[in-house]
């Protein structure tokens, strides 16, 4: 196993496939080395810039509050309750481990229906 680079290619095993919708942070070190994700090959991605906003939802004693809009250069979280259109494709922010990735893909998860 070689040092990973912008532009592997990986797959993980699902039962149901899914094309690229939205971009998530996931181990994906840990996940190479142990056996979790196959590197399938390189695509140059020159052209790639990683998403400026992400959103996640916040809740406080499992009361749904609003919306955190994460500047994802700076780390400033701005709370809204409702998202516009543009906010509601924004990717999700935080850390997904291989079951959640799995469960998401498998379960159609998208931008347009997380709510």
């Amino acid at each position: 196993m070689g040092k990973i680079k912008l532009g592997d290619v990986f797959e993980i095993n699902t039962p149901k496939g899914s094309k690229e919708q939205y971009s998530v942070f996931f181990p994906l070190s840990a996940a190479n080395h142990r056996g979790i994700v196959k590197k399938v090959g390189y695509y140059p991605v020159n052209e790639f810039v990683k998403p400026k906003y992400m959103r996640t939802k916040h809740n406080v004693r499992g009361e749904f509050l609003g919306w955190h809009i994460v500047d994802t250069d700076t780390w400033h979280m701005q709370l809204v309750k409702t998202l516009t259109s543009e906010q509601k494709m924004f990717s999700p922010w935080g850390c997904w481990n291989d079951t959640l990735l799995i469960e998401n893909l498998v379960n159609g998860w998208s931008l347009e229906k997380w709510e």
